[in-house]
């Protein structure tokens, strides 16, 4: 008897904007024939961006992000391209998530609040290959995940992007 196909367990699932009506979504996934932890992008089909670490690295993840998109103020740094900035010390982009919006005295005492969550994509110096880090989280200083390719890196910036931009119309 054959054994039953691995079931797979979402981790995080978000919807995108559209504005034509169609389907589009974002996810964090665990499951294939090798269990492995994914993040994927419904845009007109599914395709994987990104591979895990572990479904705990998966996880973290979709809690980050998710921690982002209630996050009350929002910084994104870094340029329009995942590339941007790849020979400086802050490549990539980042999102940086707050419970306040900071007030122009904090500015003036240059006083930043702490962040509720941050995702970073980071290219490596040679631009080769693109990871995902989760800065400031307790368990991983390196990269939680590493994407297919840059397009897919380029892929989920704008994702989050539209996200973040979708969270801040509310």
């Amino acid at each position: 008897m054959p054994a039953d196909p691995p079931s797979a367990q979402p981790h995080g699932f978000w919807r995108l904007p559209s504005d034509d009506g169609r389907r589009r979504h974002l996810a964090v996934i665990t499951g294939g024939e090798a269990g492995q932890t994914m993040l994927f992008l419904d845009d007109g089909g599914w395709r994987v961006l990104a591979l895990f670490e572990d479904a705990l690295a998966g996880r973290a993840a979709a809690r980050t992000l998710d921690a982002l998109l209630q996050s009350v103020g929002y910084l994104r740094m870094g340029g329009e391209d995942v590339l941007d900035g790849a020979d400086t010390a802050r490549p990539g982009v980042e999102w940086v998530g707050y419970d306040q919006v900071p007030e122009e005295q904090d500015v003036v005492d240059q006083h930043q609040p702490e962040p509720r969550a941050r995702l970073w994509v980071l290219p490596s110096t040679d631009g080769r290959t693109v990871g995902l880090k989760l800065p400031g989280h307790p368990r991983w200083d390196d990269a939680v995940a590493q994407f297919v390719d840059v397009a897919a890196a380029r892929a989920a910036v704008r994702a989050v992007d539209e996200l973040v931009g979708a969270a801040g119309r509310r």
